[in-house]
C-alpha cells in the first residue's frame, strides 16, 4: 500500500527555514522525500542549514537567501526556486516579524510596517508566485503558519497577532479560490522551543494555561506541517490546525478581561508562535 505521506518526487519550498519551527518543518519534509528549497535572510546560517539537512536526508536542499518582505526580492525567489526545482508542489509560509511591542495606542503606522510585509504581503506574494504551476500541474498544498496571538490577545503583541489573523483569513480565501487542485490550510503553533525546554523563564507561567501541561516541540509542528501537505489530508482544506498543546481552544471561554490576556508569559509564547 502507498504511503499517503510519501513525498518523493515532490518539491517544497520552506520560508524561515533556519529557525526552531521552520528548520523542523523543512526536515520533515525532506525526510519523507521532498526535495526542499529553505529560505531565510542571513547566507551563512542558511548555507549550514542547508548542507546540514542534505547530509541527513540525501534530498536536494536549496538554499535562498531573501527577505519575503521586500516584494522584489520575492519575485526572484520565485523565479530561482522554479529554474533549480522546476514545479514546486508545496508552499510553507513560516516566516514571522513581530513589529512594535507596545500597547496599542502607543503604536505608530511604523510599528506596522514590517509585520504587514512580512506576514501578510510576503505569503500573499510567494502563493501569487507559485499557484499557476500548481493549477497547471498536478496541484499543489499550502501551509501558513500563524501564531496563538492571532486568537488571544497578548500584549503588547498586536502587529504580530493582527497580521497572522489576517494570513489566517488568507487562508480562507486561498482555499476557496484555489480548490480543487491547490488545498490551503494553517498551522497555529504554541508555547514551542527545539527540544521541550522552557527557553524564556517567563514561559514557566505559561505552562499551568496549557492543557497538556508541557512546552511543545517544534517536530511536533513539523508533523502537522507534513499532514497538511501531504496526501494524507487531501480533503482538508480552509482549515486551522492547532499544536499548542489546547491553550487556545480549551481556554477560549476565559479569554476575555483574564489573566490571560495581560499574562507576560503569554507575551513570550507569542513571540516564539
Amino acid at each position: 500500500m502507498t504511503d499517503p505521506m510519501d513525498l518523493r518526487g515532490r518539491s517544497a519550498v520552506v520560508t524561515g527555514g533556519t529557525g526552531v519551527i521552520g528548520g523542523a518543518i523543512a526536515r520533515a519534509l525532506a525526510e519523507a522525500g521532498a526535495d526542499v528549497a529553505i529560505v531565510a535572510r542571513r547566507a551563512a546560517p542558511l548555507a549550514d542549514a542547508a548542507r546540514e539537512m542534505a547530509e541527513r536526508t540525501g534530498r536536494r536542499i536549496v538554499p535562498v537567501v531573501a527577505d519575503v518582505g521586500d516584494p522584489g526580492a520575492v519575485e526572484r525567489l520565485v523565479s530561482q526556486v522554479l529554474a533549480d526545482l522546476g514545479a514546486v508542489d508545496i508552499l510553507v509560509n513560516n516566516t514571522f516579524a513581530i513589529g512594535g511591542e507596545k500597547p496599542v495606542a502607543e503604536l505608530t503606522v511604523d510599528d506596522w510596517d514590517e509585520p504587514w510585509r512580512v506576514n501578510v504581503l510576503g505569503p500573499f506574494q510567494l502563493a501569487r508566485g507559485f499557484v499557476p504551476s500548481m493549477m497547471q500541474g498536478r496541484g499543489g498544498s499550502i501551509v501558513n503558519i500563524l501564531t496563538t496571538a492571532a486568537f488571544l490577545p497578548l500584549s503588547p503583541m498586536a502587529p504580530y497577532g493582527v497580521t497572522k489573523a489576517a494570513l489566517w483569513t488568507m487562508t480562507r480565501y486561498l482555499a476557496k479560490e484555489c480548490a480543487p487542485k491547490v488545498r490551503v490550510n494553517a498551522v497555529c503553533p504554541g508555547t514551542t522551543s527545539a527540544d521541550g525546554g522552557v527557553t524564556f523563564a517567563s514561559w514557566y507561567t505559561a505552562l499551568p494555561q496549557v492543557p497538556l501541561g508541557r512546552m511543545g516541540l517544534a517536530v511536533e509542528t513539523a508533523r502537522a506541517v507534513l499532514w497538511l501537505a501531504s496526501d494524507a489530508s487531501s480533503y482538508t482544506t480552509g482549515q486551522n490546525l492547532f499544536v499548542d498543546g489546547g491553550r487556545v481552544n480549551c481556554l477560549a471561554g476565559s479569554v476575555g478581561g483574564s489573566a490571560l490576556a495581560d499574562d507576560p508569559a503569554g507575551q513570550a509564547s507569542a513571540g516564539a508562535r
